[in-house]
């Protein structure tokens, strides 16, 4: 049986009891946080690392929110990414305000997000990987790129980022979180030979959402 990696109950309230600047939506498997008074025209369809809970991204997507990004995290009962990849095509009509659209994931996720903005990229911007190697090939497309590392990650090791060179888009940015894990993309607790962090999650997502805010904003 797949147990999932449960949300802290800090993070998770920044879903579930939002600041008064944050709508939360809950539809099936999806929760859409989305800044309340206005209509953005940049959002972000996330994919979560495997096993992982949604609410585990509440520090970045709440962020993310305030900062006036719609921001729709795919899930499913089995919390495995791969089996998220299904038609967004609903999700585009839903929010036809949106202009710029981007894929994101974590670990695996940041896999599932580049498949996907390969796969509609006629409709989106780009993607952006958090802590994830880049297995797929963007050489030849107009996409943009977003990588962010962190430190003492030992599962995305930043230094194999240029192993995968010859697949990067030429409209690409890297970031480097110092002092951050894998884990700590998310808040759900430590990973097995995860490297040791020198920073908290939420330190680390606010860092994350503030290097995605200026990529999308910027596009």
């Amino acid at each position: 049986m797949l147990i999932p990696r449960t949300a802290s109950d800090a993070v998770k309230s920044k879903i579930t009891n939002p600041s008064s600047n944050i709508i939360t939506e809950y539809n099936e498997n999806e929760i859409v946080c989305s800044p309340k008074n206005s209509n953005p025209d940049i959002g972000i369809i996330f994919y979560t690392g495997a096993k992982i809970e949604h609410y585990a991204y509440g520090y970045m997507l709440a962020n993310l929110a305030e900062n006036n990004i719609l921001c729709v995290a795919e899930d499913n009962l089995i919390h495995i990414p791969l089996f998220s990849m299904q038609d967004c095509e609903n999700i585009f009509e839903r929010y036809p305000n949106i202009k710029n659209w981007y894929f994101a994931g974590h670990s695996l996720g940041g896999e599932v997000a580049d498949r996907q903005a390969l796969k509609y990229q006629d409709r989106v911007k780009g993607a952006i990987n958090l802590g994830a190697h880049l297995r797929q090939n963007f050489s030849d497309s107009s996409l943009r790129l977003l990588s962010i590392y962190a430190s003492n990650d030992t599962f995305a090791n930043p230094n194999i980022y240029y192993m995968f060179e010859n697949n990067l888009p030429p409209n690409k940015a890297y970031y480097l979180i110092n002092g951050g894990c894998h884990a700590y993309f998310g808040d759900f607790g430590t990973m097995l030979t995860d490297g040791e962090p020198e920073i908290t999650p939420e330190e680390q997502q606010t860092s994350s959402a503030t290097q995605i805010l200026q990529f999308v904003t910027n596009s």
